[in-house]
């Protein structure tokens, strides 16, 4: 068992090991199902679904609440087929989809890692996890591992060799340093031979089940790590709240943790139908993020007294750590006045996206 030392303290397990960001699915800001989920939509924070077939999937937090290794584990991210798809065409495929952002991939160039975690399907067989460098000049491995009884929780470690980024498109800053994708489905035109540095945009070998073949199946994952050396280690139990801080680099959604209220706006009035206010992020975002928010009459503007609903929300000015914006359709205001900008009821939200 290794052991590193900081101080004159000797850690059995380091800090931040796993370069998973919410690698056990307690968080969940859009919300904690998803029917008819679409290709490249988030469920569970940092994952996205990765799909093109002719299937309907449900993707959704799995409550498990049991002990699994060394501790508790509550959710996982589950994938249920409400509409099969029988026939997996050359280029067709499910996955579920984490990135790494570049700057995290920095450390792992080169050296051994070993990806762990717990799965449980209703389908056993054999299932792939692939590892994708980005576009244009693809760089990809492929791993095997087998499920092997139906409706079980089984653990699974993969160790490998990462590439040393002398070949393929790498990138090492704040875009997609490294994709993991868990397969469920592959055609003929994405497979490929498993457990080799390939300069081929390939994610599953020729033996990966079509777990979309029937309706009623389902697949989750809990415990995702993946960190340094050749050997898996406990999962690494991160407090809730730096969990989270570290998923909101990524994605923020206001509203989500407190039913839609609670979120007040400092802002001022420019019209008599048009007010201005800042959103102060909680954390800096990785870029640029776009902006999104359930319906503009969710919203009121509250000023002398008198609230009103807007007709429109739009971003003005975007930054990594505060957002301007505008509210329009109001009516009665003085101009220069300072406004209140607030949730008006328990659906608004507003959504701040810089996900890879």
């Amino acid at each position: 068992m290794a052991l590193t030392k900081a101080g004159n303290i000797v850690l059995k397990y380091p800090h931040r090991k796993n370069l998973i960001i919410n690698g056990n699915f307690d968080i969940w800001q859009r919300g904690t199902s998803f029917v008819g989920a679409a290709a490249g939509a988030f469920s569970a924070d940092r994952w996205r679904r990765g799909s093109a077939n002719d299937s309907v999937v449900t993707l959704s937090a799995g409550t498990h609440n049991a002990i699994l290794g060394s501790r508790l584990t509550k959710y996982a991210l589950g994938v249920s087929v409400t509409t099969a798809d029988t026939s997996i065409s050359a280029a067709q495929y499910e996955s579920q989809i984490y990135n790494i952002e570049g700057y995290d991939v920095q450390q792992i160039m080169g050296q051994t890692v070993t990806l762990s975690f717990w799965v449980y399907s209703s389908l056993p067989g054999t299932y792939c996890v692939a590892f994708r460098s980005i576009a244009p000049t693809y760089r990809s491995y492929i791993a095997e591992y087998t499920i092997n009884q139906a409706n079980t929780s089984e653990y699974k470690t993969i160790t490998f060799t990462m590439d040393n980024g002398s070949v393929g498109t790498w990138d090492y800053e704040n875009g997609t340093g490294l994709s993991i994708f868990f397969m469920l489905a592959c055609g003929t035109n994405l497979q490929s031979t498993a457990n080799s540095w390939q300069t081929a945009n390939v994610i599953a070998t020729s033996n990966q089940v079509n777990f979309l073949s029937a309706t009623s199946r389902a697949f989750f994952l809990y415990q995702v790590q993946l960190e340094l050396g050749p050997v898996a280690t406990p999962f690494e139990n991160r407090p809730i709240g730096e969990e989270l801080a570290l998923c909101q680099r990524y994605c923020q959604v206001f509203g989500a943790y407190d039913g839609g209220f609670g979120c007040n706006f400092n802002g001022y009035a420019q019209d008599a139908n048009i007010i201005n206010f800042v959103v102060q992020f909680t954390q800096q975002m990785r870029s640029y993020p776009a902006f999104s928010f359930s319906a503009a009459n969710h919203f009121v503007a509250q000023f002398r007294g008198s609230v009103a609903a807007p007709t429109a929300i739009t971003m003005t000015e975007r930054g990594v750590t505060s957002g301007y914006f505008q509210a329009t359709g109001l009516s009665g205001l003085t101009a220069g006045e300072g406004v209140i900008f607030r949730f008006g009821n328990t659906l608004a939200r507003l959504t701040f996206d810089a996900e890879l």
